[in-house]
């Protein structure tokens, strides 16, 4: 697994490659890339407005709401909604569908039963995205050169007999549990809605907008009065992440009523 400064690396010299080689390319399985990608903006590397790194633009995918995600860099002539179009349809990513051969014989499994008997087939982790563990199976977001091999390879995992088939990620039908949540505010700045979800006082929530720690949308946003929109997903580095919904009301001392998804 590339890490670090390593990584920091790699990340230029693909860009620079789709640019000069007029080619799409990407990572392997990244943990959390829109933190690595912000620590490359503080030196000027990354725009993480324009979602650009040199002359070829980026974009992240690894599955919806994805903790674990794929980079991918297009040269100019290429456009990003078709190219995230291309990878939901998994031109370079695959979902592995894992479930028992025999349902009534499948024991409950841990995302650890399901990682670990990926990894004795001899991957690495970085070939593997988010595993979405329910009752009877797992879905695993994987990079698209292994997907039959492993298909055809996983037997077992722990104690139970298993089958694999191959989809495509916008198959996938589990999506992030949320629970709905409804606050209220002084105001849609960001610090204001930070504060009151996170149960933070005003000044610490302020602090960790400044300090790079918030991001709206996959980018990272360090200015405090940033009037939160309907559907935007915000993401608070060591606190969680919600979706904002919208206004719901206005109380008698002007506070705002606002309804926000968090997930769990």
């Amino acid at each position: 697994m590339e890490s670090g400064e390593l990584l920091k690396r790699r990340i230029i010299e693909l860009a620079y490659r789709a640019s000069s080689k007029c080619l799409k390319t990407h990572t392997a399985f990244i943990s959390s890339p829109n933190e690595i990608l912000h620590e490359l903006s503080l030196s000027g590397s990354v725009d993480m407005n324009k979602e650009t790194i040199g002359d070829s633009s980026y974009f992240i995918y690894g599955g919806d709401e994805a903790e674990r995600a794929v980079v991918f860099f297009l040269p100019s002539y290429m456009e990003v909604e078709e190219e995230k179009k291309k990878e939901e349809q998994g031109e370079n990513i695959a979902l592995l569908h894992i479930e028992g051969k025999n349902e009534k014989f499948m024991e409950k499994l841990t995302h650890r039963d399901y990682l670990g008997a990926l990894m004795s087939l001899g991957y690495e982790r970085e070939q593997f995205g988010d595993i979405l563990v329910y009752d009877k199976g797992a879905y695993v977001y994987c990079l698209s050169p292994i997907a039959e091999e492993v298909a055809k390879s996983l037997l077992s995992v722990s104690h139970s007999y298993v089958k694999t088939s191959i989809l495509a990620p916008k198959e996938c039908p589990i999506k992030k549990e949320t629970e709905e949540k409804k606050i209220n505010v002084p105001s849609l700045r960001i610090d204001a809605v930070i504060s009151e979800c996170f149960s933070l006082s005003r000044a610490d929530s302020k602090s960790l907008i400044e300090n790079g720690s918030l991001f709206v949308n996959g980018i990272n946003k360090t200015n405090t009065s940033y009037i939160i929109k309907d559907g935007d997903v915000v993401a608070c580095k060591g606190f969680g992440k919600f979706i904002y919904e919208g206004e719901t009301g206005v109380s008698r001392k002007s506070r705002i009523f606002i309804a926000i998804k968090v997930f769990k």
